[in-house]
C-alpha cells in the first residue's frame, strides 16, 4: 500500500514539476516577446563567446608579423578578418569594438544591413584584441594608438590584396565606402578614413560610429569603479552570469533582442560584469598572460583600465578634434548614434555631438552601450548614408 502511495507521490510530484517548467517558459516567452520596454542593452557588450552567430562570408587569415616564441605561438589563436561579397560598387567597412574579433556577433548584425543593400563588407578585428594584438603589433607599438591604427590599415590592405578578395570584386571599382565601428571601433573607423581613400582609391567616404565614447579617459576611470564594485558583490555578478549562459540556447530562435530582454531587469549587476569583462580581456593584451577561468577578474590587484587607456593602444588625445577633421574628409557624411543611458558617456559628451554634428547625431534615451545596433535608429542611420548624395 505504502509503495503504491509513493508510486502516486513521485507521478504527482513529476507531473507538478513538469507542469511548471512548462508554464514558466510559456512565460517567459510572453514577457520576452510583448515586454514593451526598451532594451536595457549593456548584455551586448558580452561578445564572443558567450554569444556567437553563425560566420557569414570568408574567413581570411592574417599573417603573422610579429616573433613569437613556440609556447605563444601555440596559444595564440590565428587572428582573422571577414569577408562578404556584395554586387554593388560599395564597401563597407567595419572596425570591431575593443578585444573583438571579426565574427563577434554585433559586427554581424551591423554587416547584415548593408549586405541587404548588395554592399560588399570587410570586418577586421580590434588592435586591441588578443590574437591581433599580439602576431600583428610588437609589444613596443601596443603601447601607441597611432601604431595600432597603422597595424588595422595594413591589414585592411592586406584583406583587399587577398586572393578571396581579388575574385569577388572582379572587374568592379570600388567607388565608395562605408566605415563602421561601435564603440573603440567607432574611433578606429575615423582613424582608418584616410587609409581606405589612399588603400582603395576612394574619395566618397562615409562614417557611422554607434556608441562612440568621446573620453576615454572617463570611460575609463568608471570601468575601474565598477570593476572595484563587482568585487563587493560577487554573489549577484555571477546570478546574473549564470542567467546570460541559461538564455544561450534561445537564442537562435527567439533572435538575440528578444532573448536578452530579461537581462534589463539588472543593469547595475550587467554594468559591472561587463566591466569586469573589458578589464580581465584587456588584461590579457597587456601581459600576454591568460585570465582566471571566470573571464572577469584580473590576475593583479593594482590593474587599472584607466592607466591602460593612458599608455594603451586605445589612448587618445583629443576626439573632439578628430571628429571635426573627419567632418571635412567625408563632406559632412559622419553620422552618430548613442544612448543618454550608455554608462561611458557624460550629458557633455552627448551635447558636443548634437552641437558638432546636428541631425546627424541621434541621442536616444535608452539603448545601453552597443544595443541600438538592434534598434531601428540603426537601420534608419544607415538606409540615410547610403541614400544621401
Amino acid at each position: 500500500m505504502r509503495s503504491k502511495q509513493n508510486e502516486v507521490f513521485s507521478y504527482r510530484a513529476g507531473l507538478g514539476i513538469t507542469s511548471a517548467f512548462i508554464g514558466c517558459s510559456v512565460a517567459f516567452l510572453v514577457i520576452v516577446g510583448f515586454w514593451p520596454r526598451p532594451l536595457s542593452s549593456i548584455a551586448m557588450t558580452f561578445r564572443a563567446p558567450l554569444f556567437s552567430t553563425a560566420v557569414v562570408g570568408q574567413k581570411i587569415e592574417l599573417k603573422t608579423i610579429t616573433q613569437l616564441d613556440s609556447l605563444m605561438a601555440a596559444e595564440v589563436p590565428p587572428t582573422t578578418a571577414l569577408w562578404i561579397g556584395g554586387r554593388n560598387e560599395h564597401l563597407a567597412v567595419i572596425v570591431s569594438g575593443l578585444v573583438g574579433s571579426a565574427e563577434d556577433t554585433l559586427n554581424i548584425f551591423m554587416a547584415n544591413e548593408f549586405i541587404a543593400a548588395g554592399t560588399s563588407v570587410m570586418i577586421l578585428p580590434s588592435p586591441t584584441q588578443w590574437a591581433f594584438a599580439h602576431r600583428r603589433l610588437p609589444e613596443v607599438q601596443r603601447a601607441d594608438y597611432d601604431f595600432s591604427v597603422g597595424a588595422l590599415c595594413v591589414a585592411m590592405d592586406e584583406v583587399l590584396r587577398s586572393p578571396v578578395v581579388q575574385m569577388s570584386i572582379g572587374p568592379k571599382v570600388l567607388k565608395r565606402a562605408y566605415m563602421v565601428g561601435l564603440s573603440l571601433g567607432a574611433r578606429h573607423a575615423v582613424s582608418l578614413a584616410d587609409c581606405v581613400a589612399d588603400r582603395a582609391h576612394l574619395q566618397d567616404l562615409r562614417i557611422l560610429g554607434v556608441n562612440p565614447p568621446v573620453d576615454l579617459r572617463f570611460a575609463g576611470a568608471t570601468i575601474d569603479q565598477l570593476v572595484a564594485r563587482l568585487a563587493d558583490n560577487r554573489t549577484r555578478a555571477y546570478g546574473v552570469g549564470l542567467l546570460l549562459q541559461s538564455i544561450r540556447p534561445l537564442v537562435p530562435w527567439l533572435g538575440i533582442d528578444t532573448a536578452l530582454r530579461p537581462l534589463g531587469w539588472f543593469p547595475e549587476a550587467l554594468e559591472e560584469l561587463a566591466a569586469a569583462s573589458f578589464a580581465a580581456r584587456m588584461e590579457r593584451v597587456q601581459t600576454g598572460r591568460e585570465t582566471r577561468f571566470d573571464g572577469i577578474s584580473t590576475r593583479r590587484s593594482d590593474f587599472s583600465f584607466r592607466d591602460f587607456m593612458d599608455r594603451g593602444p586605445v589612448k587618445v588625445e583629443d576626439f573632439q578634434r578628430e571628429v571635426r577633421s573627419a567632418r571635412l574628409k567625408t563632406r559632412n557624411h559622419l553620422y552618430v548614434i548613442h544612448s543618454t543611458d550608455d554608462f561611458l558617456v557624460r550629458s557633455s559628451d552627448l551635447d558636443f555631438l548634437r552641437k558638432e554634428l546636428g541631425d546627424r547625431a541621434k541621442i536616444l534615451t535608452s539603448g545601453g552601450h552597443g544595443g541600438l545596433v538592434f534598434e531601428f535608429v540603426f537601420q534608419e542611420m544607415v538606409q540615410r548614408m547610403i541614400g544621401e548624395p
